[in-house]
């Protein structure tokens, strides 16, 4: 039921490259950092993600590799994998990753800037262009329904009183002939 030395070695070597692939996956979380604007929350449940999946790898390789006996080589082994993979590829890898993120980063901003931005102006202006006229003609509807509105108040008293102004104009006619005729009857 022993580990021999052989086995020992092989499961040793076999957790270091479970640690490097651990650092590779860390790796990747670090270059989406690098890529995305993460807040201190994000980071710290992508930490909280990685160091379940680690959990859970280590769980799996030692069930798998060694029967579920929980040996200190196991976790020394993917220790010194991270470790190595982190002096060594990552460095590459990140330095690598990062100057792809900047060029792709500067080839959007290019395409925003010189691209994407004009065509939204031109797609602006051809939306005012059509779109003022519309609103400008839906203002002058709505005068026009409040002028209807209004004028048809305000010519049942214009009428009423354009019935009274010739009313009191024929009333003032007659009152002026009617003194007329009385001043010229007492005058005479």
């Amino acid at each position: 039921m022993g580990i021999y030395l052989e086995q020992q070695v092989s499961v040793f070597l076999l957790s270091l490259l479970v640690g490097a692939a651990l650092g590779a996956l860390y790796d990747v979380f670090r270059i989406s950092r690098v890529a995305f604007y993460t807040s201190p929350e994000v980071v710290f449940l992508e930490d909280v993600l990685f160091f379940v999946i680690c959990a859970l790898t280590t769980f799996f390789f030692g069930l798998t590799v060694i029967e579920g006996m929980l040996r200190a080589f196991l976790l020394i082994g993917e220790l010194l994998g991270a470790i190595f993979y982190h002096l060594t590829l990552g460095k590459l890898v990140m330095r690598v990753s990062i100057k792809i993120i900047t060029i792709i980063k500067a080839i959007i901003r290019f395409l925003f800037e010189y691209l994407l931005r004009p065509a939204w102006r031109i797609l602006c202006y051809i939306i005012v262009f059509f779109v003022k006229p519309i609103i400008f003609l839906t203002k002058i509807f709505k005068k026009i329904l409040q002028n209807i509105k209004f004028r048809l108040k305000i010519r049942r008293k214009m009428l009423y009183n354009q019935v009274n102004i010739l009313f009191l104009k024929k009333r003032s006619r007659h009152r002026r002939r009617r003194n007329e005729k009385t001043q010229g009857s007492n005058g005479t």
